[in-house]
């Protein structure tokens, strides 16, 4: 249950990260005049499919933010009042844990 909990917050930031990135793309696809009907076409084509890919992921977001299993509840509490350092000082071991565990793995980016 922890380390679920523990990427709930993290989930919701790197979606919004990506409905950012989403943007910019769109602006930088806009930015560039479309050479001929066929050009305009894959242009609204590309930006068509980064505003559904901005749709999918704000549901995600808003199906995270509806917590109907409390979970997130509970990672937000876990960062209040007392509990606050050891639930940090215990997702640190975890991450730590885990790249002990798998040195080599490469960084992914999420665009």
């Amino acid at each position: 249950k922890s380390n679920k909990m523990s990427t709930i917050l993290e989930a919701i930031r790197q979606r919004q990260e990506m409905v950012e990135s989403y943007e910019v793309q769109i602006g930088d696809v806009l930015e560039t005049k479309p050479l001929g009907q066929k050009g305009k076409i894959l242009q609204q084509h590309q930006v068509n499919e980064l505003v559904n890919a901005i749709v999918q992921a704000t549901n995600e977001i808003k199906q995270l933010y509806e917590d109907k299993d409390n979970l997130f509840k509970d990672e937000i509490s876990t960062m209040r009042g007392n509990k606050m350092f050891g639930s940090f000082y215990e997702t640190l071991n975890h991450t730590r844990e885990y790249h002990l565990k798998y040195p080599n793995l490469p960084i992914q980016h999420i665009p």
